[in-house]
């Protein structure tokens, strides 16, 4: 029984297929592309797939993953958008079991366990070095103080960067951005918060302990 042999691609196709493909992954690189520059490519591909003809069954998934990982690109180049102007209020609500609930600018709070609540309270503290309208900069030892008196224990420098990746996880799985925990080399940690705009110079931060 004869084999049907699959249409050739048109080299045309061909061409502009590999250079969308090609431009997807480098333009997630660069993470700095739009939703629109991301559609259009999404799109094209869209339009080739039928001219492909039987190879178009081995594109899918890597399309797929290319298309994920530009929608993760500008995800977190949202993210680092709304970082960028900082929060400007926040509350720290006690829940049961040790829990806090933190509330950014009035949107739905974040459930945080006893010890990234700790950290939370720590990073928004108006304290440390001070460079801009955002509370300041907190040294390792500073905030491995802070926590040893909030939670009585004493945290090294590893245990502090679990503490701090998993709060930036879990801010950006409840759709906060995730660079609200901000790191610079020279001067530690904070959290882009502003300060307020009180004549005492006091931060509008309500925490309800």
């Amino acid at each position: 029984m004869p084999v049907n042999k699959p249409t050739p691609i048109p080299p045309e196709v061909a061409l502009r297929l590999a250079e969308i493909v090609r431009r997807l992954p480098a333009t997630v690189r660069r993470n700095v592309t739009s939703a629109e520059e991301i559609d259009n490519a999404v799109r094209e591909l869209h339009d080739l797939l039928p001219l492909l003809g039987a190879a178009a069954d081995t594109l899918p998934l890597r399309v797929q993953l290319l298309c994920a990982d530009a929608a993760r690109a500008e995800r977190r180049r949202l993210q680092k958008e709304q970082a960028r102007h900082g929060a400007i209020s926040m509350n720290i609500v006690p829940q049961a079991d040790d829990h806090a609930l933190l509330e950014i600018d009035g949107r739905p709070g974040v459930l945080l366990p006893q010890s990234l609540a700790a950290l939370a309270r720590v990073l928004t503290a108006d304290g440390g070095a001070k460079a801009d309208q955002f509370v300041g900069f907190k040294s390792f030892l500073a905030i491995q103080s802070a926590l040893k008196e909030q939670t009585g224990k004493s945290l090294g420098k590893k245990a502090i960067k679990e503490l701090v990746l998993r709060l930036r996880d879990l801010l950006e799985t409840h759709g906060e951005s995730r660079y609200f925990v901000e790191n610079k080399r020279s001067f530690g940690y904070r959290f882009r918060l502003r300060r307020g705009n009180r004549d005492d110079g006091g931060i509008t931060v309500n925490d309800h302990r």
